[in-house]
């Protein structure tokens, strides 16, 4: 399995603003830069998207992204999500004022953007990939995404406070390959990071200690104001967590 951190534009270097994981080059988790990074031939390859929660960095593209889509290979887009988000999307999105509602828009008797419910703990088959959803400690409805091929699997655990099931479902994969996870505030905000559901080094040092020790961790979604005081503390406080780097393909 290949898993790249798309980069939030090309002049931002390191700096994670917005959230986009893409898996295999065809499977999206998150929408925050997707419709912005890339070619639209690019983007038409990308075949489905999972979103994790309705926070703009992470679905603030994916209008972008549905019309590049259409334009470059004349079909629609299938977003996977939870209901709650599904809702808030229609509701705050695409709802004929900030966007158009693709869903309402055909071609061909089919429509630009197609909505599938994601029901937690439910594993859903597409694109060769089988992937479970898993919901995690955060404001708003919010998921994490354990994706397995039946070689490698991998967590996607963005955006949460310290958590529990995501961990023990991670542990329960005997493919489990790597865990990609929320280091979004330095430990000197640990204040701010609860308030907002957020993890810093100290908490990310404690939650994968709940993984095997084989499995490589990435901390990923470190606020960009704060970035080079979380890399410091992440060397202290839990040195076998690397930071993520954007455009590079891992390959588990």
């Amino acid at each position: 399995m290949k898993v790249r951190i798309l980069p939030s534009s090309p002049d931002v270097g390191d700096l994670q603003h917005l959230v986009t994981f893409l898996v295999d080059g065809h499977l999206a988790i998150d929408a925050g830069c997707l419709g912005f990074c890339g070619t639209p031939a690019d983007q038409a390859a990308v075949t489905s998207v999972f979103l994790t929660h309705g926070h703009a960095d992470h679905v603030c593209s994916l209008p972008m992204f549905v019309m590049n889509v259409f334009d470059q290979a004349g079909r629609g887009v299938t977003v996977h999500a939870p209901e709650d988000v599904i809702v808030g999307l229609r509701r705050d999105l695409f709802n004929g004022r900030t966007w158009p509602d693709f869903a309402a828009i055909h071609h061909d008797g089919r429509p630009l953007l197609t909505f599938e419910t994601v029901a937690p703990r439910v594993p859903i088959a597409v694109d060769g990939l089988t992937v479970t959803s898993v919901p995690v400690n955060h404001p708003v409805p919010t998921v994490a995404y354990l994706v397995d091929d039946g070689r490698a699997a991998v967590l996607f655990v963005t955006d949460t406070a310290p958590t529990r099931e995501v961990w023990e479902l991670g542990s329960r994969s005997e493919r489990l390959k790597a865990a990609f996870v929320d280091a979004a505030f330095p430990d000197d905000k640990s204040e701010v990071a609860a308030v907002s559901g957020h993890l810093t080094p100290s908490l990310v040092a404690a939650e994968v200690k709940q993984l095997p020790e084989a499995v490589a961790r990435f901390a990923v979604h470190l606020k960009p104001v704060f970035r080079s005081r979380i890399v410091e503390q992440l060397a202290e406080t839990a040195p076998d967590v690397a930071v993520g780097q954007l455009g590079v393909d891992y390959d588990f």
